[in-house]
Order: C-alpha cells, then structure tokens, then sequence
C-alpha cells in the first residue's frame, strides 16, 4: 500500500479543505453548523447531563427523546427515520407538555435551507404529525399565567361520572384513569377495569435497574361475593370478544377525590369504594377498599404479572419462568434471572392467599389493535387473596419495589389521607391562600406514610 510522504508538499495540498465546497454542498454545510452551534448555545442540550435524559420508542423506526429541566425548559426530540407518521392519540407520556406550557420548534432537519420540504413548525393540536426521514426539536414554553375563574377546596369532585348500568361499557373502556408517583412510575387503566393499551397497569414503576418502566402487575382481577351474589369487578378483554368483568352493571359512580381515583359500586343492598393512589416518591401502589354499606362482602383479588418494558413487544410464551415465594405474609414475585421483582401484600394480614398459578391466554388490547401493533399477550398470577370486607374492616391491596419488610403495617387509609391534603394544600397554595412553605410540608406529609412503616424515605 502506497503511503503518501507526508513532508510532501503535494500531499500538503491533497489534504487541505476546499472551501468552495462549502457553496457546493450548503445544504448539508448549514445543517452541520447549525447543529454544533446549538449544541454550543442551547442551555439544555449543551449541558450534557445524561442524568436529565429519557426516552421511548415509537415505532420500529422512530423514537423519542425528552431533557427534564425545570430552570430553562424541557427539550424534546423527535426522530423519525421511515415515511410519513401520524400519532392520534399520542402514546407516549413523554410527549405531553410540561405544566403551563406549549411545546414550540427550535430546530427541524425539514427547513429549506437543508433542502427540505419547509415544513418547520410540528403542529400537535390534532396529533402528532411527523415527517418521513426527519428530525425536529422541541422546547417548553411557559405560557402566560392565567388566574383559574373558580378556584375551589378540591373536597368538590372534580370529575364524576354517574353510571346506569343498562349504558353500553364501551363508554367506560374509552375513558381512561392514571396515577404518578413523581418518579416516572404511574398506575393507569380504563374505568371498565380491563386494560386497553400495551402501557396499562396497576404497578409501573420507573426503574434504576434495569432502567425503564416495567409494566410488573399489568391486570388485577376483582371478585365479590355478597348478598347471595358473586360479581366480576376487574378483568380483561380476550382476543375471541370475552370480556371478563361485570363492573359495568354495577358501577354506580366514578369520580376523581383530591385526583385519586375512585369508583362506587352497588351489589344488591351493599356499598362498596375503590380507590388507587400512589404515595410521592415512592414505588408503591395501594389498591383501597371500603364498604360503604351493607353487612359485609367477601373480596377475591388476583394479581397477574407481565414484568415487560411498556414499549416491548407484548410476549405470547406459553410458560414463563416466574418464582414465588411467601414468608410471614409477605408475597415476592421474581422473574428467573433478572433482577426485576415485585413484592406485595394484603391489609390487614388477616386474610387469606390461595396459591393457584394461572396463565391468562391471548389478553387483548383493543387500541394497540386498532393501530395495527401487537395486541395480545400472555399474563401469569400465583394466586389470590380471600379477604373479608366489613364496615369497621377496610381491605388494601400493597404492591411495592421497595424492601418489604414493613409491607404488612402498611396503612391503606393513611396513605389516601396523606394524598388528598397534599393535593389540597398545593390548590390553597396556588389559589394563594396558604404560606410558602406548605407545599413543602404537604410533599413531607404524603412521602412519611411509607416512612412510618419502616420504609426507605
């Protein structure tokens, strides 16, 4: 192989920039530029803090990627490499906006100085629209603060829907209800009680490791029995059309208490309340039972367990190699050489767990069909619960990441409480009604409730 002498001074010449190739290729010229120098100015982007950094999959061909900053503003960046793609509904949390705030475009690899298309600015009002082989970025803009027209005491529900149960249940599996938890982990599913969507879940919690969110508890099965009758309350949609659950014919109510979920249901003379919460900061989630009339219910509750990335393609194995194990209560569900693991529990221990594998076949997800994706998987329980529901005895459900040693004191009702006045001292707050500090004391307020039991804050 023939080495050009590099003392040479042809070779000198060889290797120097021809800059009138700069008006030759100006396109790609003014596309590299401008990309270093927002790597230069941009605050966000500039920093190179991986630490802020999150990001998702939205198709085989195309993904996402969000900079958290609360002091410059969120920076988004949408890439996609295949043709035309339009999002309706958007599927991804990583999407929306921060609060008070509109996504605006810095950047968009369809200028017509890149000779692209010029289409710069990406509209979200009607769905996410993005262009086939192109890149845009996105940044939070605060909008003008607007004083709310009726502020109120949030002990008003916000939402409420009033249900007959002659209404067709289409109605309940279109509307939707999530949780957070401040660290990126939510709880989300229909108001029918059946998931819809491939992200649906009692328990998805933001792990360190593996990092993401794992879908761990993705379908909680809900069984009463009580004044002679034995009622379906939580299930699933199966690929043949079965639809297992009742709720729609006896779901009285659902509304939102402090932005805690809750439904009513009436099963013959018997009053029965559900409610979800997520304590802040905590991987935790409590599934809370009352009754709120009638002399008593027996509960059936079974957990089934997907343990999946929520952007992973939906698994369909006939086995799965999951290990249970039970020791003073206290329930940890593991999957065979992983680190992921979920433990959970039964308030107050009183009750009774039936060990009795089951592995729900071909669950199906009715958006992610209608969108053409993959829609059905395979789901796995270890058992069940049987407890007894009575005026005097409330029934929580525990599902948590954290050690479990304290799982079983555990205080569903305490940690409601600890949600609803956080949730009303940040309205007094921004309605300007309480001192500075609250907001503080109310975050401190919700995190003790797991701290109180023995918990890491």
């Amino acid at each position: 192989m023939h080495i050009p002498d590099p003392a040479s001074e042809a070779t000198f010449l060889s290797a120097k920039l021809n800059m009138a190739e700069r008006e030759k290729h100006m396109p790609v010229y003014a596309l590299h530029r401008d990309l270093l120098e927002l790597r230069r100015t941009d605050p966000v982007i500039g920093a190179q803090d991986r630490t802020i950094i999150d990001g998702a999959v939205l198709s085989e061909h195309a993904w996402v990627l969000r900079w958290f900053d609360a002091r410059h503003g969120d920076r988004l960046l949408l890439v996609n490499l295949a043709e035309d793609m339009q999002l309706h509904p958007a599927p991804e949390p990583l999407l929306a906006p921060p609060a008070n705030a509109r996504w605006r475009t810095v950047w968009s690899s369809d200028a017509s100085r890149y000779d692209g298309p010029g289409r710069v600015e990406l509209s979200v009002e009607a769905g996410w629209y993005l262009s086939g082989e192109s890149a845009v970025l996105l940044a939070a803009e605060r909008l003008a603060a607007q004083p709310h027209p009726h502020w109120r005491k949030m002990t008003e529900q916000d939402l409420a829907i009033n249900w007959q149960r002659q209404s067709d249940p289409e109605a309940l599996r279109n509307r939707e209800w999530l949780v957070t938890n401040g660290l990126g982990g939510y709880a989300s599913g229909t108001l029918l009680g059946t998931g819809s969507r491939r992200y649906h879940g009692l328990f998805v919690p933001n792990l360190p490791d593996p990092k993401g969110r794992y879908i761990l508890i993705s379908r909680f099965d809900e069984e009463v029995a009580c004044d002679g009758q034995r009622v379906r309350l939580g299930g699933a949609e199966f690929i043949d059309g079965q639809l297992e659950t009742e709720a729609h014919f006896y779901l009285a109510r659902f509304f939102l208490d402090y932005s805690v979920p809750t439904w009513i249901f009436q099963i013959g003379d018997a009053t029965i309340e559900k409610s979800i919460v997520m304590p802040y900061r905590q991987n935790t989630v409590y599934v809370h039972y009352r009754l709120l009339r009638g002399t008593g219910a027996e509960l059936k509750l079974r957990p089934f367990a997907a343990f999946r990335r929520q952007d992973a393609v939906l698994r369909t194995l006939d086995e799965r190699p999951f290990l249970h194990t039970i020791a003073r209560h206290r329930h940890v569900l593991r999957l065979h050489d992983s680190p992921l693991q979920v433990g959970f529990g039964l308030c107050p221990d009183s009750s009774v767990f039936v060990v009795d594998e089951r592995e729900s076949m071909d669950v199906f997800y009715r958006v992610e069909h209608d969108r053409g994706y993959d829609h059905s998987e395979n789901t796995f329980s270890p058992g069940y619960f049987s407890a007894e529901l009575q005026s005097d005895k409330a029934v929580t459900f525990i599902a948590t990441t954290h050690s479990i040693d304290g799982l079983v004191s555990l205080d569903g009702a305490a940690a409601l409480d600890a949600e609803r006045n956080s949730r009303q001292a940040i309205a007094e707050y921004c309605a300007g009604r309480c001192v500075p500090g609250i907001r503080r004391a109310a975050g401190y307020r919700s995190r003790s409730v797991y701290r109180s039991a023995g918990q890491p804050a």
